[in-house]
Formats: structure tokens, sequence, C-alpha cells
């Protein structure tokens, strides 16, 4: 699948007031605060502003003619910004309070994060350009100091020599463009829950320290952990390279009916019933029990199962569908040495009849009395030995290229069945 190169493109916004100066953006936080807007509370929101300058959050607003108090609580204060777009540079200082751009928000120039101690929030936001390069999030000592980017869309990014105590959350977010976290240290949990890549993510001398899940993370290029320093732990399943992960068929986004399943309906998606069943089956394995070890192997293949069988069809999941249904009739995945034996006598049976029918000397009938059983039996005997020789039936016997084809095909199937079969005792090791 192409990406097309992508354009920076304002979503809509409903914008109430224009400021085109510091002036006039003081003058009106004045005239609020005459109102009574600010009065008694430490929480600021702005809505629907357009920003046409610089702008350093939290506000500064030292020298202007109004109520000092105001410029103390501003400084202070939580900041909830909703539907406003910034058309100069962003510059986001440290602050004592959070900062949560809480609605659609529209960054049009870079937007600079420098090290913060408090926790930071982007919703439904678009941003061009994230830089938090050389910054520091968080510290040892506190919980705080967590960057959470949800339901955005991002370009271009900086994430250089920069260091993440917190939680690091990008939830059902979209980076249009290359993403390289450059000797950047994660020291928490980072979430990159239904992400959307369209470039490569590359983890370049990246620390890892903490927990990684990714669940239904799309990568429509390359991804890179070669040279991530990973000390963590990787949660990973359901990852895509496919756009149809992301949208239904009614349009309506898949990752919301996932979220409305496990959030308020209580429905299990068929995809976490597979990673339950396979971090089971690992803890199993760790603990050296290996009958639970093999039950919860079958319930992860049966589950993947149901999953192929909901997807379109393709030459790689006909072939994944084909396995599992081998490995399955064969041995149970793993479960049954008795059913993988029942497959080497009847597959082997096949086999060797329709090579035996291909001689010259003979061929099909249902008349019970030719039928040749003691010759059979012994010549079936050795047939089911992978290494026997093209003429273990007697030198008297004339061979065919149809018995070339089908006692070579024979030995293919009977050699899988001898393994299935030693494969089925591992749960008595």
């Amino acid at each position: 699948m192409t990406i097309k190169s992508y354009e920076f493109v304002k979503r809509p916004l409903k914008i109430d007031h224009r400021f085109e100066s510091k002036d006039d953006f003081g003058n009106y936080l004045s005239n609020q605060y005459d109102k009574g807007e600010f009065s008694g509370t430490n929480v600021v929101e702005l809505n629907n502003i357009s920003f046409d300058f610089s702008v350093v959050i939290p506000f500064n607003f030292a020298g202007y003619p109004f109520n000092s108090n105001l410029s103390n609580l501003l400084m202070t204060g939580e900041y909830i910004i909703n539907n406003c777009e910034f058309l100069s540079p962003v510059k986001l200082e440290n602050s004592k309070r959070e900062i949560n751009f809480d609605g659609q928000c529209w960054f049009n120039d870079s937007l600079r994060i420098q090290s913060r101690k408090t926790n930071l929030t982007f919703k439904n936001c678009e941003i061009n350009d994230l830089d938090v390069s050389e910054s520091i999030f968080g510290d040892e000592n506190s919980k705080l100091g967590k960057l959470r980017v949800k339901s955005c869309d991002v370009y271009k990014t900086k994430f250089k020599n920069a260091t993440f105590h917190g939680l690091v959350d990008f939830y059902n977010t979209t980076f249009k463009e290359n993403v390289i976290f450059y000797k950047t240290d994660f020291l928490n949990i980072v979430v990159l829950s239904a992400t959307r890549f369209n470039q490569n993510i590359l983890f370049t001398y990246t620390l890892l320290n903490d927990k990684v899940i990714m669940r239904s993370t799309i990568f429509d290029k390359g991804f890179d952990f070669s040279l991530a320093v990973l000390k963590g732990e990787l949660t990973i399943f359901d990852l895509s390279h496919s756009y149809d992960k992301y949208y239904s068929e009614n349009g309506i986004t898949k990752e919301f009916e996932y979220e409305r399943a496990v959030s308020k309906s209580g429905v299990i998606p068929i995809q976490n019933k597979l990673e339950t069943y396979r971090l089971l089956k690992l803890e199993f394995e760790k603990q050296k029990n290996i009958p639970e070890y093999l039950n919860f192997k079958l319930f992860e293949k049966k589950t993947y199962k149901q999953i192929l069988a909901n997807k379109e069809w393709s030459f790689n999941n006909w072939f994944d569908k084909a396995t599992l249904w081998l490995n399955g009739i064969s041995n149970n995945h793993g479960n049954s040495y008795f059913r993988a034996f029942l497959f080497i006598i009847i597959v082997g049976w096949f086999f060797f009849y329709l090579s035996f029918i291909s001689t010259e000397n003979y061929e099909f009938t249902l008349n019970i009395s030719l039928w040749e059983f003691n010759k059979g039996l012994s010549s079936f005997v050795q047939f089911l030995i992978p290494t026997h020789k093209f003429n273990y039936l007697g030198e008297e016997i004339n061979l065919t290229p149809c018995y070339y084809v089908f006692d070579f095909l024979g030995r293919i199937f009977v050699g899988y069945g001898i393994y299935q079969f030693i494969q089925a005792f591992r749960k008595f090791k």
C-alpha cells in the first residue's frame, strides 16, 4: 500500500474571537475578568479563539494594566483549551498545573514543549510540528509528567534526547511522517494503542525501560526495534499493515466499536480473547506446566482460526487456514498422539493405495476376492518408512510416473504425521 504525501489541512473550527496582538489579548482577558469569569477559580478555559502571534503557555501577563491577581491565577491554574487555532509558534513551558487541549485545536506552526513536571493532554488536535527534543517529563519522585496524545493527527515530530519519567500514551493517533525516537528514554509505560504510522517508525538507541503496549497498531510502512535498548516487556497483539483494520463497512471506526465493547457493553473482542490465551500459554510455559501450555495453545489456535475466517480472501490467509486445519486434524495442535497415529495410518494408506494401483501390475477393483491382503499389508508397513526404496514392491513390478508422484507425496505426509506424533508426546516430557 502506497501512502501519499500529506498536506497539513486545518479541521473546521468555530472561531469567536481573533487575537492579532498581545495587547488585544490582554485587554480581552481584562474585560472578562471584570465580568467575574475568572473570579474564585483556578481553572482557565479558553474557547473558540484564534492566535495570530507567538504564544507562550502558561500566559505571562506581566506589564498589562489589569488586576495582578489574575496574572498569578493564570500562571498557576489549570488550563483547558478548546477549539482554538494557533497560527504562529507555540511554546509550552513548565507550570504547576496541568494543560489540557481538551477539544479540537489546530497548531499551524511549531509546537515546542519544554520540560514539564505536570501532565499534558491533547485530544482531537492537529499538530503540524511537534518538538519535545531535549525535554524532561516528570521526575523519579512524582507520578506526574504524563504525556497523552489522543485521537490527533501529527505531522513532523522531534523526540531527540527526550526523557519521559511518566506515562506516554499515543492513543488512536495518526503520525503522518517518519517518527524517530532518537536516544529517547521511556522510563515508564508507553502506549501505542490503535495508533497509526503512515511512514517509518524507528527506535534508534532508545531506552524502553518499562512495558510497551501495542494493541491494534497499524504500520503502513516499516518499524525498527533493532537498535532499541529493551529492558521492559513488549505487549503486542493485533498488529496490522492494512487500512481495513481502521474502518468498517458502515463508516464507523473499528476502534470506536472496540472501545465501546471493552469500556461499556462488556463484550470481549476476539483480539482480546486471542491475546488472553497467548499470555496464559506463555505463563504456563514459564512454569513448565506443559499440559496446560498445550491446552491454551489449542484455544489460541482455534481463536486465531475464527479471526482468519473473518478476513478477506488472500493467498496468505488461505495458506494459514490450511496449515491450521492440517495441524488440527493431525494431532489436535499438539494435544493428541492418538489422532496423530490415525493420521499416519489413514493418510499413509490413501497414498500407498494410489501408488499401488498406479503400477502396471495392479488396478482398482471392488471384487474382494481379487484383493491381495498379505502382499498389500506387508508392502504398506514398508511404505510407512519414509526412507523406503522406490522398488520396495519387488523387482517384477513395473512402475509408472504416477506411481512416483503418489509415492513422493506419501513420504511427505507420512513424515509429517510422524513428526506430529512425536510432538504430541511433548505433553508428557
